[in-house]
């Protein structure tokens, strides 16, 4: 089972539930440049980390699909600023995400389902990686068979241009003799 989550579309929910008016104001609360929201959107990734660490206590399945309704711990949290951080935490290592306090239905199995995928990426590009390093080995075998053939040809080539400047060599002595006769009478 494979999962793909819009990362706009989070990004967007994000907006919606804390009633940000501009990837701006998006950014201002995530504390990251501007330019990182569009590239965001641009690659379709984020920093989940960030993310959840910044939108704690908002119902993470619904962050991550839009599949169940909003809800917050503490609905003034939004109003006097502390967003509910007390009541969720994170920890990213390895790309893995663990989450201490998951209390919403289904987050658990989307953070599976995303842990699968990801792990499924991972799998899908070291057989990527395998097959560039197996191409590269034909490749470069290739090139080791032509350079050989060429090495040989070359070698018979400079083996053939010795034997014409000998050839060359014995005709001048020969010429030279034939003018000396010449020359003499």
């Amino acid at each position: 089972m494979s999962i793909n989550f819009s990362k706009k579309e989070i990004l967007e929910r994000i907006k919606r539930f804390y009633k940000l008016k501009s990837n701006a104001d998006l950014a201002r609360f995530l504390e990251v440049a501007p330019t990182t929201i569009s590239s965001w959107i641009s690659r379709d990734s984020v920093d989940y980390e960030r993310i959840f660490s910044k939108c704690e206590g908002v119902d993470l399945l619904w962050l991550l699909t839009g599949e169940t309704t909003m809800e917050k711990e503490e609905s003034e949290g939004r109003e006097n600023g502390t967003y509910g951080k007390e009541n969720a935490s994170t920890n990213a290592k390895d790309g893995v995400f663990v989450y201490n306090d998951v209390k919403k239905k289904g987050s658990l199995q989307v953070l599976k389902a995303e842990n699968e995928k990801l792990y499924s990426d991972n799998v899908a590009l070291k057989d990527k990686i395998i097959a560039l390093q197996d191409k590269i080995v034909v490749e470069i075998g290739e090139y080791v068979r032509i350079r050989d053939k060429y090495s040989e040809e070359l070698k018979k080539k400079d083996s053939e241009i010795l034997s014409l400047k000998e050839r060359i060599k014995e005709m001048e002595g020969e010429l030279d003799t034939l003018r000396s006769r010449f020359s003499g009478k």
